[in-house]
């Protein structure tokens, strides 16, 4: 443990931050990755001028199929969680395949978190996957969104090896983290009138890291934010919702 005086900084145990920096490492290594294997199109909803109507569906269908593909896996990913959870009771309550002595309230609790940490980040993942595939790159978008699948489909394994949260996660949850950041970082460079295929092609190494910090600075530590709302978040939790008792 690392005092700072005003903070602990904890360098092992369930909260090691050593794991956090190693997973921040790969998270960007896989997102810089992905870019450099990936084919930058352009836009699906981007049609050349002289194009047909039936050809211009056509070319749009051909755009978003890969989209598609990710959002069907996404869904059934989501389906089979969401299962695991409704079978961690069944098995035990129902159809007594497991004896309940053998098992505590964190069995069911723990085979939740894998489809609830999938919904909690749904909402960024699938506006931001359509979003980038429509209006900024539908080359990339996918195979980001490939990438955030199989981010997804290790989630569990941790929970199953710990048993509950601790930062080793974060090889797992900064992926994700960096695929959603990467996806946004397109489209607020084209929202602003950018070039995110340009930029990308011009910077090839820093522009997906600059997208992966976006995404991973969100969620921790909050940025831009988080050193707001949790100092005024605090102030009226201790001086209006948790006064302390008078002796």
């Amino acid at each position: 443990m690392v005092n700072l005086g005003f903070m602990e900084l904890p360098l092992s145990g369930k909260y090691n931050l050593l794991l956090v920096v190693a997973g921040i490492a790969t998270g960007a290594f896989v997102i810089v990755s992905t870019f450099q294997t990936a084919t930058m199109t352009g836009p699906a909803l981007a049609f050349k001028d002289s194009i047909t109507v039936e050809k211009a569906a056509a070319q749009f269908i051909d755009s978003c199929r890969p989209t598609l593909l990710v959002t069907a896996g996404w869904c059934l990913l989501y389906y089979n969680y969401l299962g695991c959870a409704v079978l961690s009771v069944f098995l035990v309550t129902i159809f007594k395949i497991i004896d309940a002595k053998n098992v505590n309230e964190k069995f069911s609790a723990v085979a939740g978190r894998f489809s609830g940490n999938m919904a909690e980040q749904a909402p960024v993942f699938l506006t931001a996957l359509w979003i980038n595939t429509l209006f900024v790159d539908a080359g990339s978008a996918p195979a980001l969104g490939a990438v955030y699948l199989a981010q997804r489909l290790s989630y569990p394994f941790f929970y199953i090896v710990c048993g509950e949260f601790t930062t080793w996660f974060e090889f797992s949850t900064q992926v994700g983290y960096g695929v959603n950041g990467a996806l946004l970082a397109g489209i607020l460079v084209t929202g602003f009138g950018g070039d995110w295929i340009a930029t990308v092609a011009a910077n090839p190494v820093s522009a997906p890291l600059c997208a992966f910090l976006l995404g991973s600075v969100s969620v921790f530590p909050t940025l831009p934010l988080g050193p707001l709302l949790m100092p005024l978040h605090f102030f009226f939790h201790r001086t209006v919702h948790n006064k302390p008792k008078k002796a």
